[in-house]
């Protein structure tokens, strides 16, 4: 799953995936979409089949249409988007100060707090 981004569609159904945290099928999926957009059924399998593709989904190809489940979970995703941004960056330490700026004094000592955690475990 490395260097993946996900697009607005892909965000809004693994959003769904990871919130339901149990396989589920193209349909439902569909279905769910169809609430907030109009979207054509088979959009909805060509980029849940691309996710899988991609690494995010993982399925089971026994019987159309497929099961489909999360192969990453959201805070692995998110810590990855993260890691590769970083690595993107010339000044890892002026882009890390900014980032505590503005995350503020709560997620700053939570963000201390499992640095040290961190350094406890290694």
């Amino acid at each position: 799953m490395k260097n993946v981004t996900l697009g607005k569609l892909e965000l809004a159904i693994m959003d769904f995936i990871w919130k339901r945290a149990k396989p589920i099928k193209v349909p439902d999926v569909h279905a769910h979409l169809l609430k907030e957009r109009k979207l054509a059924y088979t959009s909805t399998m060509t980029v849940m089949s691309r996710l899988f593709e991609k690494g995010l989904l993982d399925r089971n190809e026994d019987r159309r249409p497929y099961t489909y489940w999360a192969a990453v979970g959201r805070d692995d995703y998110s810590a990855d988007v993260m890691v590769r941004v970083l690595a993107q960056l010339g000044d890892r330490k002026a882009a890390l100060a900014r980032f505590v700026e503005r995350i503020g004094s709560r997620d700053a000592r939570l963000l201390a707090d499992l640095v040290r955690e961190s350094k406890g475990r290694r």
